[in-house]
C-alpha cells in the first residue's frame, strides 16, 4: 500500500462510527446509506460521508439500486479483511534510488551572493554550523542573522563542497569524497541541498 493511501485509510478507520458501519455492511451487504443510518441511529448525511470515504479508500464497493420511486446507491465490503500493509523498506529504497539518479545529474558549488561564515572541526573534516550574516549598523556584515547546525552527513558533505570560484561538481562525486556511499544517505543529502538552495547558499545546476 502506498503511503498516501495508507494514511487516508488509517484516518478513516479511526473515526467514531467507522467500525460499526463496516460491521453493518458485513452483516447486511448492499445496504444503502439510509438503511445504515437507521440501523445505527445516526444521521443519514453522516452515513453518506463515511460510506463515500470508504469507497474512495477502496474499502467498499457501490452500485445503483433502482426502485419505482428513485435510484439510490448501495454498498458492500470489498473484502471483510482490511489489512494496512506499509512496506517501509520498499518506500525508502524507491526514494533513495530516485535521489541517487537525481544526484548524478545535479552539480553544486558554494554561492557567494549570501555572506556567511562557518564553524568547523578540521580534524574530522566537517562543517558544524553555517552562520548567515546580516548588515551591521554601518553597512558591514558582522551580525548573525541565522545559524544552521549541520548533521554529521551534512557537515562532511559541506566540507567537500567546491568553492564559489571553482567549477561545480556532481553531488555523487562530492558524496564519494565525503565517505557518503549509501543511497538512503544520499537521499538525505539531496534534501539538504534543497534546503541550502532555498537559503540561496548553493549554486545548483541540473544536467
Amino acid at each position: 500500500m502506498k503511503p498516501v493511501q495508507f494514511q487516508y485509510v488509517a484516518s478513516i478507520l479511526g473515526k467514531e462510527h467507522s467500525i460499526a458501519i463496516l460491521e453493518e455492511l458485513f452483516i447486511r451487504p448492499w445496504s444503502s446509506a439510509s438503511e445504515i443510518a437507521q440501523e445505527l441511529s445516526i444521521h443519514i448525511a453522516t452515513a453518506v460521508k463515511y460510506l463515500e470515504e470508504f469507497r474512495a479508500g477502496k474499502i467498499v464497493d457501490a452500485r445503483i439500486r433502482k426502485t419505482r420511486a428513485r435510484e439510490a446507491l448501495e454498498y458492500k465490503l470489498t473484502n471483510p479483511d482490511i489489512n494496512l500493509n506499509l512496506n517501509i523498506t520498499q518506500i525508502v529504497s524507491e526514494k533513495a534510488e530516485a535521489a541517487f539518479e537525481e544526484a548524478k545529474k545535479t552539480l553544486v558549488k558554494e554561492n557567494v551572493k549570501i555572506k556567511t561564515n562557518y564553524e568547523w572541526n578540521e580534524e574530522q573534516q566537517k562543517i558544524l554550523r553555517i552562520n548567515i550574516l546580516k548588515e551591521g549598523s554601518f553597512g558591514h556584515r558582522t551580525e548573525v542573522e541565522k545559524s544552521i547546525i549541520l548533521t554529521e552527513l551534512e557537515g562532511k558533505f559541506f566540507w567537500n563542497l567546491p568553492y564559489a570560484s571553482e567549477l561545480p561538481k556532481p553531488v555523487t562525486e562530492i558524496c564519494k569524497k565525503s565517505g557518503i556511499d549509501k543511497k538512503p544517505d544520499i537521499l538525505k543529502i539531496m534534501d539538504f541541498i534543497k534546503m541550502l538552495q532555498n537559503e540561496n547558499l548553493l549554486e545548483v545546476i541540473k544536467r
